[in-house]
């Protein structure tokens, strides 16, 4: 079924409903050229209509030339109906590779990172009323990946979403020629720069840490430490953006109350935290950035059982707004990174992807502050 729905408060007429509706699923690529239309017993009955008000709606749209009536054989999808409804031809999108980094297939699921699943959250959503099946593949970073192996697999699917920066990848090149070559459809997906290659969603991540940042300074922290990775693209730019916070604010930092936390491993954030305030006695920032909410709950773990109050004692302020963040005691403040819907635009953008060899514009979506209970104002 083609997702019809009637609105029984309207005005309209509901032959013009039904056609309406049976428009809008040609938009949005539920109904394709050449589909066949339900019969009009069936769509009758499904909606609780008439017959005769299905037959109207379908010979409507028949006069306009977007669905043709065959004897005999039922109601289609005009081949004429894109241009009609000045759709952008499409291609047929039922098979969607989403392409993940792992150290090692031995890694895979068990250590995919979690907001990866966020993002198949969203292109889910994008993708149900269009019934497109979405597959994850991971592939190993440090591989050959302009195998003839990975390019076979990657290429019996229709479309590709990517978490991988595949064209800064030097063993990437043959696929990413091949990719271009073809004008095989791929979003990347969470890049730091954006690309004129392939089209890409990602995120303000400068704004990000801004806006955590800013907020710490607001809420009168003068005394702030960093918690977090300080080697890697990603670390670059959120302590680049850090830094630059500082310097418009004309304020000094205290280089002891930076921590360097590379990785997301469980227990090590709490386990250098808790060296640090044993190391540092009484001498302690106000409040710290940390740059990423799993961190930031160990870090407030680590506080919490030194017997400091967070945060009355040491505020806290994570990054990413994970599930567990909102559930911490007290709930952290986070600065919220909108993964569901970089999913779900890039789902879509393949959706809309022409075969006119043209592009869609890469998109940069807004982060949100998320003020909970692990920071105050102060002073």
């Amino acid at each position: 079924m083609i997702g019809i729905a009637i609105d029984n408060s309207s005005k309209s007429p509901m032959y013009t409903q039904v056609g309406d509706a049976i428009c809008r699923a040609i938009i949005d690529g539920r109904m394709a050229v050449h589909d066949r239309l339900p019969p009009e017993k069936e769509l009758a009955r499904t909606l609780g209509l008439n017959r005769l008000t299905i037959n109207r709606g379908y010979k409507e749209l028949g006069k306009r030339g977007i669905l043709i009536q065959r004897r005999g054989a039922g109601t289609f999808v005009s081949p004429e109906a894109p241009k009609l409804l000045r759709i952008r031809e499409r291609r047929k999108l039922r098979n969607v590779a989403f392409v993940v980094p792992v150290s090692s297939l031995e890694d895979y699921p068990s250590k995919i990172d979690p907001l990866c699943y966020d993002f198949m959250l969203g292109m889910n959503r994008a993708f149900s009323a269009s019934h497109v099946n979405l597959c994850m593949i991971p592939l190993v970073q440090n591989d050959d990946l302009s195998s003839e192996a990975i390019k076979s697999r990657l290429f019996s699917f229709d479309g590709i979403i990517s978490n991988m920066d595949l064209p800064g990848i030097s063993r990437a090149e043959g696929l990413v020629w091949e990719l271009r070559l073809k004008q095989f459809p791929m979003v990347l997906l969470s890049l730091r720069q954006q690309t004129a290659v392939f089209p890409s969603v990602s995120y303000d991540r400068r704004k990000a840490v801004s806006l955590a940042t800013e907020h710490l300074i607001q809420c009168g922290y003068r005394r702030i430490g960093y918690l977090g990775a300080f080697r890697g693209i990603s670390a670059d730019e959120k302590t680049g953006m850090f830094l630059e916070v500082f310097r418009n604010h004309s304020m000094s930092l205290d280089t002891r109350f930076h921590l360097d936390v590379q990785k997301d491993t469980p227990g090590l954030a709490h386990q250098v935290m808790t060296q640090f305030l044993e190391r540092q006695g009484d001498d302690l920032p106000d409040a710290f950035f940390v740059d990423t909410d799993k961190k930031a709950i160990e870090t407030v773990m680590a506080l919490q059982g030194k017997g400091l109050r967070v945060p009355e004692d040491i505020g806290i302020i994570g990054y990413n707004d994970i599930d567990d963040a909102a559930a911490l005691d007290p709930p952290l403040s986070t600065v919220r990174t909108p993964r569901m819907e970089m999913g779900e635009r890039a789902a879509r953008m393949l959706m809309d992807w022409p075969t006119d060899g043209s592009l869609s514009e890469s998109v940069v979506l807004e982060p949100e502050l998320m003020v909970r209970g692990t920071t105050r104002t102060i002073g």
